[in-house]
C-alpha cells in the first residue's frame, strides 16, 4: 500500500483496495502519437508529465492537467503526445 498522505493527495480511499489510478490503455496512433487512457472520477484532476529518459537526470515536462466531463462519474480520458 501507500501512505495515508499519498492517498489524500490522490483523492483515493485508504480503506478501499480497489480505489486507485491505473492506466487502462497505452497505444500508438497514426504512427506518431502515444495515447494514454485511464478511468477517471468526476471530482479528480489528473496531471500528465513526460520524461525522455527515466534513468538520466533529465527533468519532467508538464504536459497538462486533465479533468473529466462534468455529470459523468466515471469516464475514460485520452491524452495524446506526438512522437518526434
Amino acid at each position: 500500500g501507500i501512505t495515508d498522505y499519498y492517498e489524500y493527495v490522490a483523492v483515493t480511499s485508504p480503506t478501499n483496495i480497489n480505489d486507485y489510478v491505473q492506466l487502462t490503455g497505452v497505444s500508438v496512433t497514426g504512427g506518431t502519437n502515444i495515447q494514454l487512457t485511464w478511468a477517471s472520477e468526476e471530482t479528480r484532476l489528473y496531471k500528465v508529465e513526460w520524461r525522455e529518459d527515466l534513468i538520466s537526470g533529465s527533468c519532467w515536462t508538464d504536459l497538462g492537467t486533465f479533468s473529466p466531463d462534468t455529470g459523468n462519474s466515471v469516464k475514460n480520458l485520452m491524452w495524446t503526445k506526438k512522437i518526434s
